[in-house]
Formats: structure tokens, C-alpha cells, sequence
């Protein structure tokens, strides 16, 4: 990843009708954040087969993951067995992380966070390509004056 910024996002085939809007909205944002040099990766708890039809069906050019038994949504804190989504939202029948997007710099900092417990609460396009830009420039000037000084 050139910038070392890193947007991860969560995705349940479980969520139904919710699925197809927030596919959509992320093959979006991508294209937002590869021109400004950040790599994008979804993580899927789901069968092998799911996913592979999921790719096939689908205009998607990021990286997609297999989240086996939820650990790396368990890791973002975006699953709890002992708290899941289909206890308060229609329509969700199954297990699964909620609709969650992270940003990670190249120290490994989460620094940008946004999870839709609700539903109802997408991610922001320009929450997430600010923060991509942002900080991709601090490292640009971080780069640039380490330059400057051993020119001195």
C-alpha cells in the first residue's frame, strides 16, 4: 500500500436487504480510496462458496477476506456472541459483525473508526477520503522534512 492507510470494512451475508446498498457504497468508496493510495480489504464471515459467487457477481477490485468464526471482527470489537444484531434488528437472523469501516495508519493506529449498530447510520465518503488524504500528507511532510534536514 503506497500510503501505508489501510480502510477495512466488515460484511455479513446475513444482513439481507441491507447487503446490496453497502456493497454499492463501498465499490464507491474505493475508487475514492485507491486514487488517494489507500488499500481497501472486507472482511466476510462466510462460507468459501458465498464469497466466491459474492466476487464473481460483483464489480469489486478490492481485497476480499474470509473472516473465519469472526475473529478478526471479534478483534475490531464489531462482534460479540453475547450481543448480536438479530436480538434488536429486523431481518437479521444469523450471527455476524456489525456494518463497521476502520482506518488504519501504517503505525498499525486505528484512526478512524464508524460502526452502525442501528442500521441506519452509514459511513461517510468524505469522513473516510479525509482521513485517507490527511493522512497520507502527514506522512508526505513527515518524509519531506526529514529530507530537508539532513540537507542542512
Amino acid at each position: 500500500c503506497k500510503s501505508g492507510v489501510k480502510v477495512i470494512g466488515f460484511l455479513s451475508p446475513e444482513w439481507n436487504n441491507f447487503n446490496q446498498n453497502y456493497i454499492d457504497r463501498l465499490i464507491l468508496c474505493n475508487e475514492e480510496i485507491s486514487s488517494l493510495g489507500g488499500e481497501f480489504s472486507l472482511f466476510v464471515n462466510s462460507e468459501s462458496e458465498f464469497i466466491e459467487t459474492f466476487l464473481r457477481n460483483s464489480t469489486i477490485k478490492f481485497t476480499v477476506c474470509k473472516d473465519k468464526e469472526f475473529s478478526v471482527a471479534q478483534r475490531f470489537g464489531v462482534f460479540d456472541i453475547n450481543h448480536q444484531a438479530w436480538e434488536t434488528i429486523t431481518g437479521i437472523s444469523q450471527d455476524g459483525p456489525y456494518p463497521s469501516m476502520f482506518i488504519v495508519n501504517s503505525d498499525n493506529e486505528v484512526i478512524y473508526s464508524h460502526v452502525d449498530v442501528k442500521y441506519d447510520n452509514p459511513f461517510s465518503f468524505l469522513e473516510i477520503a479525509a482521513t485517507v488524504y490527511n493522512e497520507k500528507q502527514k506522512r508526505y511532510w513527515k518524509d519531506e522534512n526529514l529530507i530537508f534536514h539532513n540537507r542542512g
